[in-house]
């Protein structure tokens, strides 16, 4: 197998954005191509300059996007898991086979030119109105965004913790620092897996004897939070929130 590298990019969106996205479908597939395609154009950019190719035109990237819609503790927040050649394929003469030149030095002045081009892409429709959502949904959205003390903890722990090739910009937050050579198919194949994994495992979600719905969480978060404990109606309204629109 060639030497192709792989390199996660996630991207997130404040709070209303993010849950608007669970239901504004034309929004969230503006949002899955531009960000593709923009991601794809910078690495088209670098790999020119840094092997000295005369064009882009026969640098070709892919890109593999997974839509993401729930938090650890099952509230809708919609955001993006996005699988990236980590350089592009030239494209050979007749009867070459093409090769893989990698695209390195990423860095955070990388990340924040492609929010700034994807926020560009995005501008109109971030600022027209919202589109019509159902009553029912409405309801359950209402419901489910009711957090407790902890719950808030939760979600302030995963918004504040620093991390490497992580750039907030434009109202969006973007975070690259996961790579895997292809050729570790065993390790690719545990990150395709986690970018496609469901919202919760069938044995994190226990009944307690008060009724309320106990959810444990994969990994502690700064706090030290392990799990949130919601009412029941509370529990079955997130679930509802995430079943995406027909």
């Amino acid at each position: 197998l060639p030497a192709v590298r792989w390199r996660q990019w996630v991207l997130t969106f404040p709070g209303p954005v993010a849950v608007r996205l669970g239901y504004d479908q034309d929004l969230l597939r503006l949002v899955c191509r531009s960000f593709a395609d923009r991601v794809m154009q910078s690495l088209r950019r670098r790999v020119k300059r840094a092997h000295g190719c005369m064009s882009v035109r026969r640098l070709h990237a892919g890109a593999l996007v997974v839509v993401q819609r729930a938090r650890s503790d099952l509230g809708l927040f919609t955001h993006l898991h996005v699988l990236v050649t980590d350089g592009c394929f030239e494209q050979g003469c007749e009867g070459e086979r093409p090769r893989f030149l990698t695209a390195d030095g990423l860095d955070e002045g990388h990340l924040l030119r492609v929010l700034a081009a994807v926020r560009g892409d995005l501008e109109d429709a971030l600022d027209d109105e919202e589109a019509d959502q159902d009553q029912d949904l409405g309801a359950c959205l209402d419901l489910s965004a009711r957090a407790s003390a902890r719950e808030l903890r939760l979600v302030h722990d995963a918004a504040t913790v620093p991390k490497p090739l992580t750039v907030g910009a434009f109202g969006m937050q973007v975070h690259a620092a996961t790579v895997v050579d292809g050729r570790d198919r065993p390790q690719l194949e545990r990150l395709c897996r986690y970018m496609l994994r469901p919202p919760f495992a069938q044995d994190a979600v226990t009944e307690l004897p008060d009724g309320r719905v106990c959810v444990r969480l994969k990994q502690p978060k700064g706090s030290g939070t392990r799990y949130v404990e919601l009412e029941r109606d509370v529990f079955l309204a997130r679930l509802a929130a995430l079943v995406p629109p027909p």
